[in-house]
């Protein structure tokens, strides 16, 4: 509790500054990264640098941020002030479909595809970008059939709704909350669930059936007369797991 009350003192420091300072639309990428994104990683959702990467390269490409703990859990991606957007009128909630945001802008979108992009290419599951006021995230790689710019998206469009949800905030994005998966539970939302895997799949050298004698093979072959290998058919295989599971 003492990084949360302390993230949320150093968020409360943050809006002071902005306050007295206003938003200037001239800072460019590196200038809001050090004004304001790096005080809301660091100091606000308390990562510790050695929990986070900079300007990670690969194939030609550089990652803003990729927050571990410790593998990579977040790729965030910094845009300069200037690229924002704003809600359409009466929307209240914290998420929406990510088409909703894509159609804000051309700028908008062209973050978001790339933070997509870097995230499909590192293999890392969630996504986001952040102008230092306004922070969008998103699921990158999914494994439930729907397109990743077709999921959900959690939008806190103005640090004063992030001091308003300061809670949801600090669960979504600190590292704790990160491992929690509290984020990936929220964008996963009204997906269709999938079975869980069999536990033997993430043995290493799991026991195989070993050979049977001949009076084995003749249960076996009763046995399948008898039940017809209902525990092999494939149309009852997600329910025997959820069964076994749920």
């Amino acid at each position: 509790m003492e990084s949360f009350e302390r993230g949320r003192e150093k968020l409360e420091d943050l809006l002071g500054w902005v306050n007295d300072h206003g938003s200037d639309l001239d800072r460019n990428e590196a200038q809001t990264r050090l004004d304001l994104i790096n005080r809301i990683v660091f100091e606000c959702l308390g990562w510790a640098p050695e929990q986070c990467r900079v300007e990670k390269r690969k194939e030609g490409t550089y990652s803003d941020y990729e927050l571990r703990v410790p593998i990579p859990f977040l790729l965030l991606e910094a845009k300069r002030e200037s690229i924002g957007f704003e809600l359409p009128a009466g929307f209240t909630d914290g998420d929406c479909q990510l088409s909703t945001v894509l159609v804000l802008g051309n700028d908008v979108q062209e973050a978001i595809t790339q933070a997509l992009s870097y995230c499909q290419s590192r293999g890392i599951g969630l996504g986001a970008i952040c102008n230092g006021h306004q922070l969008v995230a998103f699921l990158a790689n999914r494994e439930d059939g729907v397109a990743p710019l077709s999921g959900r998206a959690v939008v806190f469009p103005s640090l004063e709704i992030v001091q308003q949800r300061f809670v949801e905030f600090w669960d979504f994005f600190s590292a704790p909350g990160l491992q929690s998966g509290a984020l990936k539970r929220q964008l996963a939302r009204g997906s269709a669930s999938l079975p869980p895997e069999r536990l033997s799949q993430r043995i290493q050298g799991y026991a195989s059936f070993v050979s049977r004698n001949a009076f084995q093979v003749d249960l076996q072959e009763l046995g399948g007369f008898l039940i017809q290998d209902i525990p092999a058919a494939d149309e009852l295989a997600d329910e025997f797991l959820r069964e076994c599971y749920e």
